[in-house]
């Protein structure tokens, strides 16, 4: 119903049918409980802009109870966090961001971007440091899972490249991730060696002599019998040729 309601009918109809739900929905036990998330979670991908109106959050606090809110936020449930998320303060935010970034699946990465966004718009680049140091250590440690390498690699990737004056603190993250970067170009997982060369190629150059020592970093695991490392030292010889002041050295090198 509410997905094909009007935009501009949506704020009051949602908040209608918030308040006509049953006392069920306060009980955390209750899979009424949710009730209020997923209308929520609809809201957002209908017109994510009406969440933030006056008349809607105030019928979303009247139905969605703390601890239903909290069991939300931990919830195994994509969807159920992900709505939560959008409706969490900073503090709620920095508490359960680790038990959220994990998700190969790109909507769901696409709209924390946006939650990322928003709360850099009120606390300033806090949150982007807070967030690349959280990924940096939950996220890209040695073999971790897919989802969560994919998620991490992702939302930087996506905040890097959207316009906003949050690229500086973004940049100036992922120069302090440039090893973690580069050791997830030779990954276990074939999307996670692609994110992470992509990534690599908006980062400058290493200074100094860090470009050469990584170029032959690079031909040595390009010349490995495995194909994880041939593909990873191949994709990385790309990046730094492509980001090179010096690309005749590089090609020199190479050959």
């Amino acid at each position: 119903l509410l997905s094909r309601t009007p935009r501009r009918h949506l704020p009051a109809a949602a908040a209608f049918v918030l308040r006509a739900l049953p006392p069920a929905a306060a009980d955390a036990s209750s899979e009424l409980s949710f009730a209020p998330l997923e209308i929520i979670r609809t809201i957002g991908s209908v017109s994510a802009p009406a969440l933030s109106l006056p008349p809607l959050c105030d019928a979303v606090s009247e139905a969605l109870p703390r601890r239903s809110f909290v069991a939300a936020l931990s919830s195994a449930s994509d969807g159920r966090r992900l709505a939560a998320l959008q409706l969490a303060s900073y503090e709620d935010f920095k508490a359960y961001f680790s038990h959220s970034a994990k998700s190969s699946e790109p909507t769901y990465v696409k709209t924390l971007v946006d939650v990322v966004l928003g709360l850099y718009k009120q606390h300033g680049s806090e949150v982007i440091d807070f967030v690349s140091s959280t990924l940096s250590t939950h996220n890209l440690y040695p073999s971790s899972p897919l989802a969560r390498e994919f998620f991490a690699l992702s939302l930087m990737k996506q905040l890097l490249l959207k316009p906003g004056a949050h690229r500086e603190a973004v940049s100036s993250n992922l120069e302090g991730m440039r090893g973690l970067i580069s050791d997830k170009m030779n990954s276990l997982w074939d999307a996670t060696r692609v994110l992470a060369s992509d990534l690599r190629r908006q980062l400058p150059p290493p200074p100094g002599s860090g470009e050469a020592e990584d170029l032959k970093t690079a031909i040595a695991m390009a010349g490995s019998p495995r194909t994880r490392e041939s593909d990873a030292g191949a994709r990385l010889i790309v990046t730094l040729y492509e980001s090179s002041a010096d690309k005749g050295a590089v090609e020199k090198a190479v050959v």
